[in-house]
């Protein structure tokens, strides 16, 4: 008998004093207050049993630009918005993914409302708060997020009653996001250019204490070589708010 939690932890093992490779070991899951029978993928449970789990953080020093593609959102209250949702799709044969804001912002009650009706969701954090969570439910998934624009904002919270008004404001700051990192905007440095900043520390160039003379600004050349602090970044003086 095998009897783990969701974190893949030994909570129980009984091993038989006589092995018989025709009794079959039973393995279990426990979650939350359920326990669940694992019919699949048994061989590879049995093998990650006895590894002690290692976290890998990969890092790079490269800031990533990935555009990102416009989400359409749905608006729903509470679980009983949820399970008439998941009443109109449940028989569709076609696996669907449905992006999904509360009406309140409240994440946390909704996290504890499914939780007492039996299921807990996976949930994911940011800036110190709990960002979104998923669900699945046969060929359903749910992904239910915070209607905060930037995930690790701290303050100014925002909390919409309409959703088309909440999606307007997401496309709005999807495509504002796309235009403004872009890779051809990112600094390059060559290998002498780190040797030197690693000996002598800079900071982002952000003004001047007096005015230069033109030929003399012509003649001087940045480390940057992509020039990511440029005399068209410093003329920015506004950026757009979308209401």
């Amino acid at each position: 008998m095998r009897i783990i939690d969701e974190f893949n932890n030994t909570i129980a093992r009984y091993d038989l004093e006589h092995v018989n490779p025709h009794h079959l070991a039973f393995y279990g899951i426990i979650k939350g207050k359920h326990i669940y029978c694992v019919n699949s993928n048994k061989k590879e449970l049995a093998e990650k049993l006895d590894i002690k789990n290692e976290i890998v953080v990969h890092t790079s020093p490269n800031f990533r630009c990935k555009p990102k593609d416009i989400i359409e959102y749905k608006m729903i209250q509470n679980t009983i918005d949820l399970i008439e949702l998941t009443k109109q799709h449940y028989n569709e044969d076609e696996a669907k993914t449905f992006n999904i804001v509360l009406k309140d912002n409240d994440l946390i009650r909704f996290t504890y409302e499914l939780i007492d009706n039996g299921y807990t969701p996976g949930v994911k954090y940011d800036g110190g708060g709990l960002y979104n969570f998923f669900m699945k439910f046969q060929n359903l998934t749910y992904i239910i997020k915070s209607q905060q624009l930037i995930p690790d904002l701290i303050d100014g919270d925002i909390t919409l009653k309409n959703i088309e008004t909440y999606n307007n404001m997401n496309a709005a700051m999807t495509d504002f996001n796309n235009k403004l990192f872009i890779d051809d905007h990112k600094s390059y440095y060559t290998d002498n250019d780190i040797e030197v900043l690693d000996a002598y520390k800079t900071i982002p160039i952000v003004g001047l204490i007096q005015e230069m003379e033109k030929s003399v600004c012509n003649n001087m050349m940045e480390i940057d070589i992509t020039k990511a602090y440029t005399h068209s970044f410093c003329l920015t003086d506004k950026i757009p708010v979308f209401f």
